[in-house]
């Protein structure tokens, strides 16, 4: 039975302010989102005890995941929460700030995407309106009994409000029970934050890297293969011994054929490499978007948009016969 232990013991607050049970759970369309100020807690305990029966249609990432053989977030949770009591996972999607424009990113997790919404045709999912990254430091006191902060973005070591909450949990001296984690696109200096991770249980550095070189500077807009390898492997050399790195690849239409190269350069470096995906979200970047005609002329319209942007071509990073 798909029981999840996040809808008991784990929150998920989005950069408007939006609560989740986690960060793999996607709202339907037409149904309102929860808000911190609304009874989240109870809706979510009903949403628990419908999935102890049967998949609900939010949580498609994990079955697809678990369809596949694959480790899913809910199979990874319930081992860490098996003996949890109250809230004690917390993801926070603080902001949206970030310095890159993924290709398969949206205005809601990435401010560079906004760039994107004057332009004609252009699909772009709107931003937060609400942010609540201001407040996000009062927010503490929720968090008192935690076991494990997951902090996303946006891009994490880009928002103020992180390192802000990071310091308030080593004051209230709090930092030695929590393990911290991270998503990040592995762009910034972390060597700076190694003091502070040292006071923590356990520090997880998730860096997002689907390609390397020239496939990477194309799937990440904005982002370069050559100043991401130097941060990241920078922050090898100084992370404390509490902190590890994992390699994190998502499997789209763009890279299907290439992630391999991403296991190499991890394995070469003595990463964790994570397989994530395949993707599902824009359905224009999924695996068999050429086999579905009319995704196929969603994707082609939205690359040479892109395109003409950045002054690229993504016909030189998909095999044409395949399109």
């Amino acid at each position: 039975m798909p029981k999840c232990a996040m809808f008991k013991h784990g929150a998920t607050i989005g950069p408007g302010g939006t609560m989740r049970p986690c960060c793999a759970w996607e709202d339907l369309p037409g149904t309102d989102s929860l808000r911190y100020e609304d009874n989240w807690y109870d809706r979510h305990l009903e949403w628990g005890k419908q999935s102890e029966t049967a998949w609900l249609p939010q949580c498609e990432e994990c079955k697809q995941s678990e369809d596949m053989g694959r480790e899913s977030l809910r199979t990874e949770i319930n081992e860490k929460l098996k003996y949890a009591e109250g809230i004690q996972y917390w993801d926070l999607k603080i902001n949206n700030t970030c310095n890159l424009a993924c290709r398969m990113c949206n205005a809601w997790s990435s401010s560079k995407w906004e760039q994107y919404s004057e332009v004609p045709g252009m699909i772009v999912t709107s931003g937060p309106k609400n942010k609540w990254h201001k407040q996000a430091s009062g927010f503490l006191t929720e968090m008192l009994d935690a076991k494990e902060i997951k902090f996303t973005g946006g891009e994490p070591f880009l928002i103020p409000q992180v390192k802000t909450i990071i310091e308030k949990l080593i004051e209230y001296e709090i930092a030695p029970a929590v393990t911290l984690q991270f998503v990040t696109n592995g762009t910034q200096n972390m060597v700076s934050w190694c003091d502070m991770f040292k006071h923590f249980k356990q520090v997880k550095i998730n860096v997002s890297i689907d390609a390397i070189g020239e496939r990477y500077d194309y799937i990440r807009s904005h982002g370069n293969w050559e100043e991401t390898e130097r941060c990241v492997l920078e922050f090898k050399d100084a992370m404390p011994d509490n902190t590890g790195i994992w390699i994190t690849c998502l499997e789209m239409i763009l890279n299907k054929n290439n992630m391999w190269e991403v296991e190499e350069w991890s394995k070469q470096h003595g990463f964790n490499y994570v397989a994530s995906g395949p993707i599902l979200h824009p359905k224009w970047l999924k695996l068999d978007v050429f086999d579905v005609p009319e995704q196929h002329k969603i994707f082609v319209q939205q690359m040479e948009m892109m395109d003409n942007i950045h002054g690229t071509n993504w016909r030189d990073f998909v095999d044409e016969k395949v399109a």
